[in-house]
């Protein structure tokens, strides 16, 4: 048994393909399959049934109580490595939303340096469905999403639930204890990012034409969009943060309000050993964090 043979079997489970996986290894269908079936003929067992006109592999009873055992067997030969690279450094890679990653989770990322120090971080911005799948495959080791997606490797967390808010960009004085209704905005003025599938169907249901001046997937790109008089945008309460100081920005209640939406932690079930402290590090600072933003506990 080698690490090849290995890697092999877990990218194959990972990505539900063998065509996937071997795409991802860069190397053919034929080379992958040859390392699952020496894998197998060497235990003596199938792991995986293969059977034709199935487009997704499904793991036999064997290979079901070998998959934690060959996520152990890469954990400890990435170990090996470091050790005789002399290199035996924690590690934590974060994939997050943008809004998530630009708001509410930069500040946060120092912090967690200074409680690690040495630590090597690593921060990647992404939608939340290839974050599942990094996540899954153990190319990312927590992730920040907006959508509860069941994953075979992945365990899902309520994060923080976040309200929404209305901005308006104007250089006169504007009563901020004013409360707006979704019918009083002009869409075609209107800055649109999408937050999310629940916040989509409530936006649809107000403007059902989608008429909006712009719509961006990005805070940074938000933000350069709004700097026009009378041009409004609707933020998460984090969100609208970055823009309270600002004498053009003004924040308003809206009233129906869209629904909160709910923000989720999502981690792998079999994290590698570099970075279990990290992640208790980083679990603790984001407990800290949870009475401001109002949500439950991790």
């Amino acid at each position: 048994m080698d690490y090849q043979q290995i890697r092999a079997f877990l990218t194959i489970v990972d990505t539900n393909s063998v065509s996937k996986a071997a795409e991802l290894l860069f190397v053919t269908q034929s080379s992958i399959s040859k390392k699952l079936k020496s894998l197998e003929d060497e235990l003596g067992t199938r792991l995986i049934y293969r059977e034709k006109g199935l487009r997704r592999i499904h793991l036999t009873p064997d290979g079901e109580r070998f998959y934690p055992l060959a996520v152990e067997y890469k954990n400890t030969n990435q170990r090996l490595e470091q050790f005789c690279e002399g290199e035996a450094r924690s590690s934590l890679r974060v994939a997050g939303v943008d809004s998530l990653n630009s708001s509410v989770l930069a500040p946060l990322y120092p912090e967690l340096l200074r409680r690690c120090p040495g630590l090597e971080l690593t921060i990647t911005t992404n939608q939340t469905s290839y974050i599942y799948e990094m996540v899954n495959r153990q190319d990312f080791d927590l992730g920040f999403v907006l959508s509860e997606y069941r994953w075979p490797n992945v365990v899902v967390e309520p994060f923080i639930r976040q309200r929404f808010n209305l901005v308006i960009c104007s250089d006169a004085p504007l009563d901020e204890n004013r409360v707006y209704s979704p019918e009083q905005l002009d869409p075609t003025l209107e800055v649109f990012q999408p937050w999310g599938s629940v916040y989509q169907r409530w936006h649809e249901y107000w403007w059902p034409k989608n008429g909006y001046y712009i719509k961006v997937d990005t805070v940074s790109l938000a933000s350069e969009a709004l700097f026009k008089e009378n041009y409004w945008s609707i933020v998460p309460d984090s969100v609208a943060a970055l823009y309270r100081g600002n004498p053009k920005f003004h924040i308003f209640e809206l009233s129906p309000a869209p629904p909160e939406r709910q923000c989720y932690l999502i981690r792998n079930r079999y994290p590698q050993n570099s970075c279990i402290r990290a992640i208790a590090e980083f679990k603790e600072i984001l407990a800290e964090l949870q009475e401001e933003y109002g949500s439950r506990p991790l």
